[in-house]
């Protein structure tokens, strides 16, 4: 055991640590960016700082890939290296009269980047960002799991209801245990408009997490509080209170505006290319209020500032500055992050055995 790590036998003082990773699309590179920057001061993996990790969509990538071992510094260079890739617009539709007569109707009321096949079919497929999440992650379940506990957000079409997938960091969790990390994050990720859903099992289909927590932080901290609860092996498990919970939320931008409506009257054709982005970000600025009321000074949120032209979460050209402006933030706030969460390092994470295993 590390000399700074904390020790089982020492419960009094723990402080369970919470990462959280918004949502965001390519703008989860700025995430990356700034935790590589973060890795790189303390000379250490993040996991050993973290007792769990939440992230939504492009936040739920980063999460897996720390969980599974990755540097921050590898995660950064997936943004880097396949972004333009994950981005890449479908083969165009063959759309008949009729659907391009309709569009021609529509098109004044639609962004002009918006085209038929952006009405007709998801923007993107989703065999560029399955390529390069099979080369990261390979054929890992979150079984293979050990560097810590995490929480990735999805929506299940099918069953109607949103869901959390989860390490076995809980007894008897048997549902995700045997899950390949790439369907997780596929299904994390799946954002309507921009990619088709994902399936998992035969007839499942799962949607973005980010309809419903862009900002997981609230969901991490019910997690953290159930983990308190019910996780009791004796110097395995991390005794606290939720008053011991402490949180460092990272967010994908913060906009200066939402959407301005062109007229008293917008629909469908013009919400449909502009609600993702909505949903997302006010979902964020809500939990970021209701995280902060909740823990004050034991929670911590790092963002920037969007500029006035549209960032989008598929703004690829925006690439290389969301990794400076990432880089530039963690140099600014890592004596605060240090001092509340660099400190010393968390209890080694064991999750729950199968019941084979019992």
């Amino acid at each position: 055991m590390h000399s700074d790590q904390a020790s089982p036998d020492n419960h009094s003082n723990y402080r369970f640590r919470i990462l959280s990773l918004d949502g965001g699309g390519i703008r989860g590179a700025f995430t990356a960016a700034c935790l590589a920057e973060f890795e790189k001061q303390i000379g250490s993996p993040l996991t050993n700082y973290f007792d769990l990790i939440a992230g939504t969509s492009t936040g739920g990538i980063i999460a897996l890939g720390l969980a599974l071992g990755k540097s921050a510094e590898d995660i950064r260079l997936f943004y880097e290296k396949y972004g333009h890739e994950i981005f890449t617009r479908q083969k165009p539709i063959d759309a008949s009269i009729w659907e391009r007569l309709l569009f021609s109707l529509l098109k004044h009321k639609l962004p002009t980047s918006f085209d038929l096949d952006c009405l007709l079919q998801s923007k993107y497929s989703s065999a560029g960002i399955k390529r390069a999440l099979t080369e990261v992650m390979s054929d890992k379940t979150l079984a293979d799991i050990v560097a810590c506990r995490i929480v990735i957000p999805s929506v299940d079409l099918i069953a109607g209801k949103v869901i959390a997938f989860k390490t076995p960091h809980l007894p008897n969790l048997i549902r995700d245990r045997y899950l390949k990390a790439v369907d997780v994050a596929l299904a994390a990720t799946a954002a309507p408009t921009y990619f088709p859903h994902a399936e998992i099992s035969p007839g499942s289909a799962y949607v973005d997490g980010g309809l419903w927590v862009n900002n997981p932080s609230t969901v991490a901290y019910a997690e953290a509080m159930k983990i308190g609860m019910v996780c009791k092996r004796e110097a395995i498990d991390p005794i606290f209170t939720p008053a011991d919970i402490s949180i460092l939320s990272i967010g994908t931008g913060k906009p200066r505006l939402f959407v301005e409506p062109d007229s008293d009257k917008p629909g469908i054709a013009w919400w449909g290319p502009r609600i993702m982005n909505t949903v997302a970000f006010a979902q964020s600025q809500g939990e970021h209020f209701k995280t902060k009321y909740f823990l004050e000074d034991r929670y911590m949120r790092i963002d920037f500032d969007l500029p006035p032209e549209s960032w989008d979460l598929d703004s690829v050209n925006s690439l290389k500055s969301l990794l400076h402006i990432g880089r530039q933030q963690a140099i600014e706030s890592f004596e605060g992050v240090r001092q509340k969460f660099f400190s010393s390092k968390v209890l080694r994470f064991h999750p729950f055995p199968a019941f084979s295993d019992h």
